[in-house]
């Protein structure tokens, strides 16, 4: 049975009317979901920068400061960090990205306050250094990036042995990345895979009588790192392969080699999702008192001191000669890997009865609390303060891990000129406008791009940030620079001609993808702020996650959802904004924005797409003129009624019939017909219900409906009747005799299309 088109739907009731092809369908709009929880206060942006000023000179040891995205956070902070740090009392802030590091080091140098930045160790992808790029990377960035991995340290190891640290290649002086960190500065700004070793490293030095240096004692976290550290097994098939066992500490093999052991074992046997440490070494053989001492022989392991004779430090030397770079580098990788998982076995035997192992689609995995997680209460007890900014930092959850935590949540209200626009788009999900392989589905993004594109029209914009799944941010820049190569160049499968006309006039567009926007000032001065789609995070994995942490799966789910879409929609920086933006979701009812959880979107409406006639390639005209628009355009009927909008049903009725040779009729083409859905006309049931000397009348054969021109309709092959076919009594099959201009004409008489719809080719039926 052919698809049903939207006339179709209609007609059953299903959009609430019936199209005629030129009126929309008044479809009554869904109310917005109730909130599931109390509508906080929002402040204004004064009384806002008090509290985030007061909430970071609390004198509790823990404190969480969840604000509104753009809130002033960081500013604050880093005035915090200029009243307070001293070369005396040192302090170290975290930081996601290195792009935030450097927003975060030349704020603090604007007031004054030095700031060291260790590239080498900080930067957790270094970027090599090219002809015409900033030379502040590091030369070796593989070997640095994977020494940091591994526990190394970069500045203090690798850059000793570095050819280029005194004499740069690009620059000819000393070596940017390492210059960047030459001083104990009063700050120093790192990313947030050095904060379990500093937290260690900290509290071992609030500890001593007399320091070497000045301890840390104020650390400070922008943007929440990970609390669940998921580590594949396939770590150790490469620890094993390399035979790194000779190269681990024996103190360290002694402690872990059991763990590893009875992991493989069970892994061997069967893998049951969510099994606990404790569990996996009962199954082994151990009871009572062996499990126990043998968690104990666990926890005793350094995870700083896992390899004897500087394992990581001597591959990462080797790697920068070029004989052996290859070579050093492939071991390197494998201790680094190999570093995290024993570094996962040490914490999952602090917790031994958090589940552990788990089966995943790549494989088995342990998954146990991030490293920093369990360094945290020995760096409080020691005397430090830590402070954990995040706008949407997980209450619950860090709840779970600290009770004891001081909470400050502080929503800020809009700036005046900030409006916001929720459109609904049912296939925001990365699954539903991505094939498995990530490729891009045209048929359901340009949709939702052409409202877009209809936003961004209506305000006047001139700049527009779109965060977007990595798929499509990644398929945006690669057609944006495309056209800055070749203005001309047609626009891709996936984009409108309403968004290609936009950026055609001038406007520029900035793209980016849920997961790498967190902090960023990109976009804080676009006119126009969308985000593009649902950002759920991978079931499974957050399955494991939740179980992990101890909290409830679905609850988690969503709240790492919402977390990324409250931090996309603070890119505006929304609180202190000057001048006007839109900020427009385009997504799912199943994540709107919801007064609990983004209560700046109150009173924000839900627009529903526009049911009734499809965009038209030409306005609608009076169908006695259809005949002549055909002829000049050169378009056939079905491709008309296409440009018009227009099912091919509705065209048909529509078309004013007109006197041909043979009888009375419609104007014919060569359009291929199709069987009409069940109940509508057959013109082979037609024809062939004729009765004897009175045949069906000529006219009526032919078929009143055929399937409407339009994306994603899948027409069905025309209806031929077998050679057996009955004919109709008082009709005659004579063959097309003449020339192929006689053949033609006759083909296409009342008599031809009857021929036709019989499936009998090269013959006409004479009455």
């Amino acid at each position: 049975m052919a698809k049903l088109d939207d006339n179709d739907r209609a007609k059953r009731g299903d959009l609430g009317g019936y199209l005629d092809g030129t009126a929309a369908v008044e479809v009554p709009e869904p109310s917005p979901p109730p909130a599931s929880g109390p509508v906080p206060r929002l402040l204004g942006a004064e009384k806002a920068t008090e509290a985030i000023r007061a909430a970071l000179r609390s004198p509790a040891p823990l404190v969480v400061l969840r604000s509104t995205t753009g809130a002033g956070k960081s500013a604050e902070v880093r005035q915090l960090l200029a009243e307070q740090a001293t070369a005396e009392d040192p302090a170290a802030m975290f930081v996601p990205t290195h792009r935030l590091g450097e927003q975060t080091q030349q704020g603090l140098w604007s007031l004054g306050v030095s700031a060291s930045r260790p590239l080498g160790v900080a930067r957790v992808h270094l970027p090599v250094v090219r002809e015409g790029e900033d030379p502040h990377a590091c030369i070796h960035h593989e070997a640095a990036e994977l020494l940091a991995q591994a526990g190394g340290h970069v500045r203090e190891e690798l850059c000793s042995g570095c050819t280029y640290r005194k004499a740069h290649p690009k620059t000819g002086a000393e070596c940017p990345a390492y210059a960047s960190g030459a001083s104990r500065a009063p700050v120093v700004v790192l990313q947030q895979p050095l904060l379990a070793d500093t937290l260690a490293t900290a509290a071992e030095e609030l500890a001593q009588q007399e320091p070497e240096h000045p301890p840390l004692k104020t650390i400070i976290v922008d943007e929440l790192p990970p609390v669940v550290s998921r580590v594949p097994w396939t770590a150790a098939e490469a620890y094993r392969k390399h035979r790194l066992d000779t190269e681990t500490n024996p103190e360290a093999m002694e402690g872990l080699g059991p763990l590893l052991d009875a992991i493989a074992k069970r892994i061997r046997s069967t893998v049951e999702g969510g099994v606990s440490l404790r569990q996996i070494l009962a199954t082994s053989g151990l009871v009572g008192a062996d499990i126990e001492r043998t968690l104990e022989d666990a926890r005793a392991v350094d995870p700083r001191a896992l390899w004897q004779r500087s394992l990581p430090v001597r591959l990462a030397l080797r790697a920068m000669n070029p004989t052996s770079r290859d070579h050093a580098l492939a071991r390197l990788t494998a201790v680094a890997a190999a570093t995290g998982l024993l570094r996962a076995l040490i914490e999952a035997a602090h917790e031994p009865d958090r589940p552990l192992l788990w089966r995943e689609e790549t494989g088995p995995s342990l998954a146990t609390l991030a490293p920093w997680v369990r360094q945290v209460r020995p760096f409080l007890a020691a005397g430090g303060k830590l402070r954990l900014l995040d706008a949407t930092a997980p209450v619950d959850a860090l709840r779970a891990l600290w009770p004891e935590l001081e909470l400050h949540a502080i929503e800020v209200r809009d700036a005046e000129r900030i409006q916001r626009r929720y459109l609904v788009w049912q296939h925001g999900a990365r699954g539903r406008h991505t094939a498995p392989d990530r490729t891009l589905l045209p048929d359901e993004l340009r949709g939702p791009l052409r409202r877009l594109a209809a936003v961004i029209t209506e305000t006047g914009a001139r700049s527009v940030g779109l965060l977007a799944h990595k798929p499509l941010a990644d398929a945006m820049r690669g057609w944006l620079l495309d056209l800055e190569v070749n203005p001309s160049s047609p626009p891709p499968a996936w984009c409108p001609e309403e968004l290609a006309a936009v950026v055609a006039t001038g406007v520029e567009l900035r793209p980016g993808h849920y997961g790498a926007q967190r902090g960023l000032d990109t976009w804080a001065d676009v006119d126009v702020l969308a985000t593009v789609g649902d950002p759920w995070a991978n079931l499974g994995a957050s399955i494991i996650e939740a179980a992990v942490l101890g909290i409830e799966a679905e609850g988690w789910i969503q709240e790492t959802a919402r977390a990324e879409l409250v931090q996309a929609w603070g890119r505006a920086r929304p609180v202190h904004r000057p001048s006007p933006c839109v900020i427009v979701h385009l997504g799912a009812p199943a994540l709107a924005p919801s007064a609990d959880w983004a209560p700046q979107w109150v009173g924000v409406k839900q627009e529903w797409p526009q049911r009734g006639r499809p965009p038209t390639v030409l306005p609608l005209s009076d169908p006695a003129t259809w005949a002549e628009e055909r002829a000049r355009l050169g378009l056939s009927r079905k491709a008309h009624a296409a440009a018009l909008g227009l099912s091919w049903t509705t065209y048909r009725r529509k078309e004013p019939k007109r006197t041909i040779e043979g009888g009375v009729g419609r104007e014919t083409e060569n359009d291929q017909e199709t069987p009409t859905k069940e109940g509508g006309h057959n013109p082979q049931e037609a024809v062939s219900s004729g009765v004897a000397g009175n045949p069906a009348a000529l006219s009526s054969l032919i078929p009143d409906y055929g399937p409407p021109d339009s994306c994603g309709f899948v027409a069905s092959p025309p209806s031929m009747a077998p050679p057996s076919a009955p004919v109709p009594s008082g009709v005659r099959i004579a063959p097309l005799d003449g020339p192929p201009e006689l053949a033609s004409a006759r083909r296409s008489t009342p008599e031809g299309l009857v021929a036709r719809a019989l499936g009998v080719h090269g013959w006409v039926l004479v009455a």
